[in-house]
């Protein structure tokens, strides 16, 4: 039986409290509670109201003289885990303190997506930035944390306002020692984005504001995420975390950039370094281009193997949308054919006009399987109207290219 504890104290109070005079209360032989929920956003309620339901519902079981619960079981709803987990994991370890037989009782914490029953739907890393210190989480706390870490199938890293005007520079002793016990072993991905972004949000960081970059991240172990295959970072200010967290990722073999620029999209790659299987790179939109174009290829020893490259890439505007554009283009091309692994690459240029500049200089040179100023011989030469590693997105028209096997 799942119940919110606020609910539970609420039934509970048509017991009788305790007489007194050393007389067993009327739930002095209460063993279960039942598993103790918390209802989603679409019914308003918080982890902090659930938090305060539960400090009701023991001091409600106080009065009635229970102290002999031996098991409790918690299930949250719709996550994220964030930082009021460490609220209530506090209230927990109250309750087992207060009215349980004895305070190392089975514990089990339960976080899953109502719509989709995950387990921990989204792990929020942010919350290493606001570990408390006074009092510093409890060894029951710790544990619990380091648990729902293990679980989540998602370990995020949510931006927030606060991120650009408080110091992440200087973690506090109990956020290092958090961080370093903190492994990911079920996480399939990792994803860097900015507080309510598929929500709705009504506030996104000043363009010229300096990004966040929370040291307590360094602190992580070295394989935090050792299964975690997927990277996405959402956020124009996320980079400096992205790069952080990459470098953690052994097994990364899927990488999608929204929006970024040049140099911070090549720090992520080399953050994955030179090791490793080959994967797959995705870069939606890609701005401060030099006009000689990408330059990656020169970098390739420090880059991972990429099978699949997909980019977007914003022309300078002072090349305008000439010929200029269109070498720009094959610039782009020439360097891209330089990693290692390449086994498909499609590229797409902003604005239109200067895609079709490109695309013209592409058909005068090709002859058969080559393109005149790009290295190597090809099995296709096209057009294509989608990007995309997972799913494909309409994106108008992009240029395909697939080299040759050697």
């Amino acid at each position: 039986m799942e119940i919110r504890p606020d609910i539970l104290a609420e039934s509970l109070t048509a017991i009788p409290v305790t007489a007194g005079g050393g007389q067993p209360g009327p739930l002095s032989q209460l063993e279960l509670v039942g598993t103790l929920g918390v209802l989603g956003r679409s019914d308003q309620i918080s982890i902090n109201q659930w938090r305060n339901g539960l400090e009701r519902l023991q001091a409600v079981l106080v009065e009635r003289g229970c102290h002999s619960i031996k098991q409790l079981d918690v299930d949250f709803i719709d996550g994220p885990v964030d930082e009021d987990i460490f609220a209530a994991l506090s209230v927990m370890e109250a309750f087992t303190r207060t009215v349980c037989v004895k305070p190392d009782i089975p514990v089990s914490i339960n976080v899953y997506d109502a719509m989709s029953e995950r387990a921990v739907p989204i792990f929020d890393l942010s919350l290493l930035c606001e570990v408390p210190t006074r009092p510093a989480p409890s060894f029951f706390v710790q544990k619990h944390i380091q648990q729902l870490a293990a679980d989540t199938p998602t370990a995020c890293f949510v931006i927030a306002p606060h991120h650009f005007t408080t110091p992440l520079d200087t973690p506090s002793p109990s956020a290092v020692a958090l961080a370093r016990c903190m492994t990911f072993l079920k996480a399939d991905q990792v994803e860097v984005f900015e507080q309510g972004r598929f929500l709705g949000a009504q506030w996104e960081p000043d363009a010229d504001a300096e990004p966040p970059n929370p040291t307590v991240i360094d602190q992580l172990p070295a394989s935090a995420f050792p299964t975690a295959s997927r990277l996405y970072i959402y956020s124009t200010k996320g980079y400096a975390i992205g790069k952080k967290l990459a470098s953690k990722m052994p097994a990364v073999r899927d990488i999608e950039l929204y929006e970024t620029m040049e140099a911070d999209a090549v720090g992520v790659l080399e953050a994955v370094g030179g090791g490793g299987s080959p994967m797959r790179c995705e870069i939606r939109h890609m701005t401060a281009v030099s006009e000689e174009g990408l330059r990656w290829g020169d970098k390739a020893d420090e880059l991972p193997s990429i099978e699949q490259q997909h980019v977007c890439v914003e022309v300078p505007e002072d090349l305008g949308h000439g010929d200029a554009a269109g070498e720009f283009g094959v610039s782009c091309v020439s360097s891209l054919l330089k990693i290692r692994g390449i086994e498909e690459l499609k590229l797409r240029l902003e604005p239109p006009a200067a895609f079709q500049s490109f695309k013209r200089l592409v058909r005068e040179r090709r002859h058969g399987d080559t393109i005149e100023g790009l290295p190597g011989r090809f099995d296709s030469i096209g057009w294509t109207t989608h990007m995309g590693i997972h799913i494909w997105r309409p994106v108008g028209a992009c240029f395909l290219l697939k080299p040759k096997s050697i």
